[in-house]
Formats: C-alpha cells, structure tokens, sequence
C-alpha cells in the first residue's frame, strides 16, 4: 500500500512539473519528439517564422533586397465541437528584406478563437521575381491547438510549423550568383601588345524576374574596372550595359550576378587592321559581332579575346646567292654534257 501511495504521488508531481513547464512556455513541451516548437500565450496572437537565405556560386554574392509575400488560408477543423467550423482567418503581413540581410522574421498575426479544437493553415510563399532567388515550393502546414487552461480560466494555443512530418521553425531560400570575366590577350609578330581595346558586355534580366542586387567590378592588370551596375531602388528587368578597355594581359571581373541573367560580350576593333579576333573557336569579324551565355548555378564564366596579327617577313635574295646558283646550275650542265658525249664516244 505504502508503495501505491509514493508511486501515486510521484505520478502527480510529475505532471505538475509538466504543468508548470507549459506555463512557462517551454518550446519543447508537448511535441512529443523533442523537435522545436513554439508555445503561445501572447494576449496579440502573434507566432514568427524565421527565414534564412544560404548562399550558393559566387562567394562575394550579396543578398539582394525583397520584399517577401506570403497566402495563409484555413484548411479544417479537428477535435472541435463542430468541424465544420468557419476557420477564423490568421494573417501575415509583407515583410522587407534589406540588401545583405541573411535572415527575416515572419509574423503571423493569430485569429481570436471561441471554442477549443485543432485549426489546421496552409501557408505558401509567393514567387517575387527576384532574380538568382529560389522561393519556398512546399507548403508549411500550421496547425493551432486551442485548449481550456484550468490555471488561467480561459484558452490557451499550441502552435507547431510542419513541412511534410518534420516539424520547423524557418525556412531557408537560396540566392545563387555566379561570375563574368573578359581578358585580352594579343600574339603575332604584328600583334601591339600596348594597344587598348574597346569592350562592350550587355546584362539582360531573366524573363519575368528583376535584378535587385549591384553588379560589381574589378580588374587585373592595371586595368581600370567600369562602374559598378547599380541595381538601384526598384531593381532593373531589362538591360544593362557596361563598357571598359583593356590592352594584352589585363582582365575585368564582374560579380554578384544572379543565376539566369545572360550577357552578350563584343569588341569594338574585332577583325579590323588585319587582326584576327578570336574567343575560343568563335572569330569575331566585327565590331557587331558578339559572345553570348548565361551565368548558370554556381558559374564563373570567362570570354577570352584573342587578336593575332602575323604577316610574312621578306628576306629577299642576295646578289652573292644569285651567283652561286649560276654557278652550280653550269657545273650540273657541263657535268650532263659530258656523260652524254662519252656515251655517244663509246
């Protein structure tokens, strides 16, 4: 009896002590396995995710500024008096993200509920079109435990954030930017190793998406890097232009560009006063003519001009030469003469 009696009262200290852990909004109370989730009590209702970007490609790469959008829309009602319940509405207010910010909290502002039961949300994340971005593709399930708390008279929710089975408390969206650089480089025994050339490199946005992020510069060789392509306020989704010059063994570097912009590389003397301007396979006969691609996942994209210009050295001949040409051809003559008279003799 005495060991039903210790046994009882060890049961019911234990549930206390659970008790007073969930009033005190322990994240861990409650779930069951251990995985974070958070535990609400707060009189405005709000709960926060926290969005995280990782980044991939470039390792200068910026984050670029947004302003993130989210749908939250009520899915069902378990456990409720009656599930077939009007699913009061939960909010989530835009959220901006600054250029280089790594991380965003998102508020969900939490209905009032009137009656306890387990009201399920289905939340997505809205593509913004900012270009090297890859949005949130799954659904976060959000679900609400909404229970009598004898403690405090009144209800009290659980929330918990799934993706699938696995319980979070974020996300995490990948910024992907890669690299562009242009080199000169001039062979030949007419090639001038210190003239400058004219380059052009036109950016083009992805269809549909906006570069929010600056295109920076820089250069080797003493060469002097263009101005950085400013993505300014609002972005750009057209084109941008960038021009330099370069002589033989210099470079200009462009990075942070996100994945999907595609350039287009000219030079403004290809094949002109007898050079041969080459990238790779491809000749460039002029000034119009370009080298395209597009800066796919973690790319560093090089365009490597070549110009050679050769022409043949005339040595020509000297006099001395000449007669010692004569000279030989008359002693091979001489030489046919004779084996044909000592035939004829014979």
């Amino acid at each position: 009896m005495k060991k039903l009696i210790a046994l009882l009262l060890a049961l019911m200290m234990a549930l206390v002590c659970v008790s007073a852990l969930a009033a005190d909004g322990d994240p861990q109370v409650g779930d069951g396995n251990g995985e974070k989730v958070t535990y609400q009590f707060n009189a405005d209702g709000i709960v926060t995710l926290t969005k995280s970007y990782t980044k991939q490609g470039d390792t200068n790469a910026v984050i670029p500024a947004d302003v993130l959008k989210f749908g939250i829309e009520g899915d069902h009602v378990e456990n409720a008096t009656n599930n077939n319940m009007d699913i009061p509405a939960a909010t989530i207010a835009d959220v901006t993200v600054n250029e280089g910010d790594e991380k965003a909290t998102i508020s969900i502002v939490l209905p009032t509920y009137t009656t306890v039961g387990e009201y399920f949300y289905n939340i997505t994340e809205t593509d913004t079109g900012v270009a090297g971005v890859t949005y949130l593709g799954d659904t976060i399930v959000m679900k609400v435990q909404v229970f009598w708390n004898p403690d405090t008279k009144a209800l009290d929710r659980y929330v918990t954030f799934r993706i699938g089975s696995q319980k979070i408390d974020g996300f995490t969206n990948t910024y992907e930017a890669g690299t562009l650089t242009v080199s000169k480089t001039v062979e030949g025994n007419m090639g001038d190793t210190n003239k400058e050339w004219n380059f052009t490199v036109v950016f083009s946005a992805p269809e549909d998406d906006t570069v929010m992020g600056d295109i920076t510069t820089s250069a080797t060789g003493d060469a002097t890097a263009p101005a950085t392509i400013a993505a300014g306020d609002d972005g750009w989704s057209t084109t941008k232009t960038s021009t330099f010059k370069l002589v033989s063994g210099q470079s200009v570097k462009f990075s942070n560009i996100p994945k999907g912009v595609s350039y287009t590389v000219s030079e403004t003397e290809a094949g002109a006063n007898g050079y041969v301007t080459k990238v790779g396979d491809t000749e460039l006969k002029k000034s119009t003519d370009t080298v395209s691609g597009d800066i796919a996942a973690h790319e560093d994209d090089t365009v490597a001009v070549k110009n050679t210009k050769n022409v043949d050295i005339d040595t020509g001949v000297t006099l001395d030469s000449t007669v010692y040409m004569m000279i030989m051809a008359l002693a091979l003559a001489g030489f046919v003469v004779l084996k044909i008279r000592r035939r004829e003799e014979n």
